[in-house]
């Protein structure tokens, strides 16, 4: 639907929120929108950039679009939502959600899919093969919700967080997905880790929901209990639907882990 709001007429707005929609913000708009602090745009395209001083809470969900924001300050919570979109046979989110990256930087909650994680994945950079450089240094809480398809593994989730010196809090979402590692992980990504000195002296409390006990999620529980230094509590929650406990517990890998970090309390 295509909304046509006059903005100057409501400058004293504060929260905006839209769902399938279009709209477009004036250039001439001096007043409009200066006063907003929470924008949620679920499928909704955006048009122009706006300053935004005031922004506290910006939320998406959707496919990938650049938002060129001109000024975000104050922006402490950014919920990015990214779905895939199938339509295009050869679309690639990753440029785009780079474009978009500094202005996250600085946000204190950030809540996002697997899409996001993806842009950091390694490329030629002026002739040589790095990863974007960008560094959340107020980030304290980061939820990530996984969705097929996906290449991302616990490299990918480490690699992001050590840009994230002061997170406190990880809630690692896969309810609707099971992490199968292929090749590059065990060849690669694996043996880079083992021999790497990871450590996170910021991490207080983990938690993997829709837990399945599969190999790759016990991965992922170790190396928390090993690598964070400040961890007192790492949860495991278990999909309700009993159906999906496929491989039942695995006492003995759990057991072995709570003996080795018995300063961490693993809940399942």
């Amino acid at each position: 639907m295509d909304l046509s709001v006059d903005f100057p007429a409501i400058e004293t707005l504060t929260v905006l929120k839209l769902r399938w929609c279009k709209f477009e913000i004036p250039n001439n708009t001096p007043k409009g929108l200066r006063l907003l602090r929470t924008l949620a745009l679920m499928k909704s395209k955006m048009h122009n950039a706006w300053d935004a001083p005031t922004l506290e809470c910006y939320k998406c969900e959707g496919f990938v679009r650049i938002l060129d924001f001109s000024s975000v300050d104050a922006l402490k919570e950014a919920k990015l939502h990214y779905i895939q979109n199938y339509n295009w046979r050869y679309y690639d989110s990753s440029n785009m959600v780079l474009a978009n990256m500094v202005a996250y930087t600085g946000v204190h909650v950030l809540s996002t899919t697997n899409i996001f994680l993806e842009a950091f994945k390694e490329r030629y950079i002026e002739g040589e093969m790095r990863s974007p450089i960008f560094k959340f240094l107020n980030l304290k809480e980061f939820y990530i919700l996984f969705k097929a398809p996906n290449l991302c593994t616990l490299y990918h989730i480490t690699e992001f967080l050590k840009r994230s010196p002061k997170v406190e809090k990880v809630l690692i979402d896969i309810k609707k997905f099971t992490f199968e590692p292929g090749t590059l992980w065990i060849i690669h990504q694996k043996s880079y880790m083992e021999s790497s000195n990871y450590e996170f002296n910021s991490i207080k409390e983990v938690t993997i929901d829709g837990y399945k006990n599969h190999c790759h999620e016990l991965d992922i529980v170790e190396f928390f209990c090993g690598h964070a230094k400040s961890l007192k509590k790492l949860k495991l929650i278990m999909p309700k639907n009993v159906k999906k406990r496929a491989r039942g517990l695995d006492y003995a890998r759990l057991d072995y882990i709570r003996s080795r970090f018995p300063g961490v309390k693993v809940e399942v």
